[in-house]
């Protein structure tokens, strides 16, 4: 059985303060290897909602996984924009 699961927030910028803003999001999926490749340490995961393929940080890791496995990842994306004033123009050179 695949299933998703997502957690997200996000911060503004308070009223009177520079404009900015950060957003993330924690998705953890139980999905199924549809492939492996230990060479690169890349797992392809077929979750309920899209197929991706993850790079494992644990060289160890890609040992215990084989095709037809059925695994819990986690994942996160984040953003952050802020405002900042432009640098001062600096004066036309004239002669």
């Amino acid at each position: 059985m695949r299933q998703r699961s997502e957690r997200e927030g996000s911060e503004a910028a308070r009223p009177g303060e520079r404009p900015a803003a950060a957003a993330g999001r924690q998705i953890t999926v139980i999905a199924d290897v549809t492939a492996v490749d230990r060479k690169k340490q890349i797992v392809t995961l077929r979750g309920p909602k899209q197929t991706v393929e993850l790079k494992l940080r644990d060289p160890k890791q890609i040992k215990l996984v084989k095709v037809g496995d059925q695994v819990e990842a986690t994942y996160q994306e984040a953003m952050a924009v802020s405002v900042e004033p432009a640098p001062k123009a600096k004066a036309p050179v004239t002669k």
